[in-house]
């Protein structure tokens, strides 16, 4: 991860904790955690912004085996929404057909640098959508 993300996480764990609205989750094995769920849960909602297993056990699906234990343990203390957050995935699938659209929405300062930055998102997003019409897009599965 860069520093930027763990910057962005880390601040994101700081007031979720203030809030007492952290939720750390973690399936161990020999003690030793393969998967684990950085989530917060407001409002009678769940949400997991990041999710991590051990790729050592892959196979064994650690991740979906995590969030089952997640979702039966929050659906004993009442909570009534799971929100697996970004873009639609294989994975996130197996739980829901359900899908929460969402977009990206940048803003740029008038300045050399804003042109610049604005001119690279805007290719880079005209590339991916060009990638997709040749490859297929993630999101439809």
């Amino acid at each position: 991860l860069s520093s930027s993300l763990i910057n962005f996480y880390t601040t994101i764990a700081k007031v979720a904790e203030k809030q007492g609205t952290l939720r750390l989750y973690s399936l161990r094995l020999s003690g030793e955690p393969i998967a684990m769920h950085f989530g917060v849960q407001m409002n009678g909602v769940y949400y997991i912004p990041k999710v991590a297993y051990d790729e050592r056990y892959k196979k064994f699906s650690p991740g979906l085996l995590l969030a089952k234990y997640v979702i039966e343990a929050l659906t004993q203390e009442g909570i009534s929404c799971f929100d697996f957050l970004g873009p639609r995935m294989e994975w996130k699938c197996v739980w829901t057909p359900y899908v929460r659209e969402h977009a990206n929405c940048y803003i740029f300062n008038r300045t050399v640098k804003g042109r610049a930055l604005h001119a690279a998102v805007t290719a880079a997003a005209h590339l991916r959508r060009l990638k997709y019409r040749w490859k297929g897009d993630p999101q439809d599965i």
